[in-house]
């Protein structure tokens, strides 16, 4: 593995590999999903000076019934009361 240089290179440096996690709600759509990892590998690549097949992105969809806030699933923050 090679860091990055103290000049200013325009080439990507690779220093590792770089794993991105993503966890949303479910119901984004195929493009959307396409172009966020897009958005988030090229950020990589112009912020990090890594090589574009450094960059893995994982995405997790989940439900409302997979997330809870405050004690309180998702699901059933609409018709909870506040404690």
């Amino acid at each position: 593995m090679t860091g990055p240089s103290s000049e200013h290179n325009d080439k990507p440096v690779t220093v590792g590999a770089l794993h991105i996690t993503v966890t949303a709600f479910r119901g984004r759509t195929l493009d959307q999903k396409r172009e966020l990892v897009r958005r988030f590998t090229a950020d990589a690549v112009e912020v990090l000076h890594v090589d574009r097949e450094a960059v893995t992105i994982e995405i997790n969809e989940n439900g409302p019934e997979d997330w809870a806030r405050g004690g309180t699933l998702s699901i059933d923050r609409s018709t909870a009361q506040p404690r």
